[in-house]
């Protein structure tokens, strides 16, 4: 068993939008959390996202959901929604809330490093 078992650890999984994976992934390879990332599909608008599992000490999980809100918080974007009535769809941008990090944080009672 490692060394690092005996310590109170943590795992944060956090999923992000695709476009904002990116950023999540170079944000987390400047610091010393150990993570892995899983791209999925599928929900509503069938739109891409990526779970990133990050390893994080009890004590810096704060710190840590700083950083993945700086990088992936929601912010403001525009469309232009289509609609039925108009030939060429609505030329007023409409305002939505894009991107955004959901985290589930779970604490690991044991874990091995094994090879």
């Amino acid at each position: 068993m490692s060394e690092n078992a005996q310590t109170n650890q943590r795992m944060l999984l956090a999923i992000v939008t695709g476009p904002d994976s990116e950023n999540v992934e170079n944000a987390l390879a400047k610091t010393a959390y150990p993570f892995a990332k899983l791209p999925s599909v599928g929900g509503l608008l069938r739109e891409r996202s990526v779970t990133f599992l990050i390893g994080c000490p009890e004590d810096e999980t704060i710190e840590l959901r700083k950083l993945l809100q700086d990088v992936a918080g929601r912010r403001i974007g525009y469309v232009s929604p289509v609609l039925d009535n108009l030939p060429m769809g609505s030329l007023i941008p409409t305002e939505v809330q894009i991107g955004g990090v959901t985290i589930f944080e779970l604490e690991i009672e044991h874990y091995e490093e094994i090879g």
